[in-house]
């Protein structure tokens, strides 16, 4: 006789064989804890779930203290933060369209991201990153370095933390300011949307000009041209591309959260009720005895 199988004790006797064979009362006790934990764990992911819901970003010209950068289809660029080490995450990355790379990776809709960080948005694609400011407050020490962004167009939104951004033609240092930049294999052209940024050329000499709010500069071949006014519209015509990009995020809906809670428990309720009211028996079969119940 297996003295570990118990479906042929009686629950009178199962006490007294438990008492027997200490180890297997532990085993079932362990067994029926993990089974529950599990159950409920399953319980708990099906009402967070229940309450998740994907919803639009609502205002695309807001970020927190570390601001934003979008990036438009065809354009990729490498980030690194100078307040964070490199494996740290410095922001969240929102994606558009099925084309954007995150470190090689395809990415839907949002992820974290790491410092020094690469992204690539390809056909029919873009991104867009908000990054994490400064937590100690020190603005002068909160950097962030935009580099191997060869081609492309960007827009960037500099808040609290100075933006440093390589093209192949410039260098852009911009704080408090919003800026749109179009890099192609000849030139960078960089529009100043509000606020005011320094320009400047790479080698020796370097040149280097302030471009003020609705001015556009123009850098080709160490060669800064004069910053000239730009209107409201032609600014518009230049950043309209985010206009065919939505963004999404992934929320909890607290009240979707309580609505299933309370149907997950209904059900919960129904099922136990009958069970108990059966005598040990749903839907016409009776519970089998043995480790089920002692």
């Amino acid at each position: 006789m297996n003295p570990f199988s118990v479906d042929h004790i009686s629950c009178s006797n199962k006490q007294d064989y438990f008492n027997r064979y200490p180890m297997v009362k532990s085993i079932v006790t362990a067994y029926a804890c993990l089974h529950r934990c599990i159950a409920l764990l399953f319980l708990l992911g099906l009402i967070y779930l229940g309450g998740c819901k994907t919803v639009p970003l609502q205002d695309r010209n807001y970020a927190d203290s570390g601001g934003f950068w979008e990036q438009n289809s065809d354009t990729q660029a490498r980030f690194r933060h100078q307040v964070y080490d490199k494996d740290d995450e410095i922001g969240v990355l929102y994606t558009s369209g099925r084309n954007t790379l995150l470190n090689g990776t395809s990415i839907n809709l949002h992820s974290d991201i790491e410092n020094h960080s690469f992204i690539s948005s390809g056909l029919h694609s873009a991104a867009r990153i908000e990054f994490k400011g400064d937590d100690e407050g020190d603005d002068d020490a909160c950097v962030i370095t935009v580099d191997r962004f060869k081609w492309g167009d960007a827009y960037a939104d500099a808040y609290d933390c100075w933006y440093h951004i390589k093209t192949p033609h410039a260098l852009l240092k911009a704080k408090n300011a919003t800026l749109h930049i179009d890099v192609t294999s000849t030139e960078t052209e960089v529009i100043v949307i509000s606020g005011a940024i320094k320009v400047f050329t790479h080698g020796e000499p370097v040149q280097s000009i302030d471009v003020n709010s609705n001015q556009e500069v123009i850098i080709s071949h160490q060669t800064i041209h004069r910053p000239l006014a730009i209107s409201s519209d032609e600014i518009w015509q230049k950043i309209q591309w985010r206009t065919n990009f939505q963004l999404y995020k992934t929320v909890i809906d607290w009240r979707m959260v309580a609505q299933t809670a309370v149907t997950v428990g209904m059900v919960a309720a129904i099922i136990a009720a009958r069970i108990l009211g059966g005598g040990g028996r749903l839907n016409g079969y009776r519970r089998p005895h043995g480790l089920g119940r002692f």
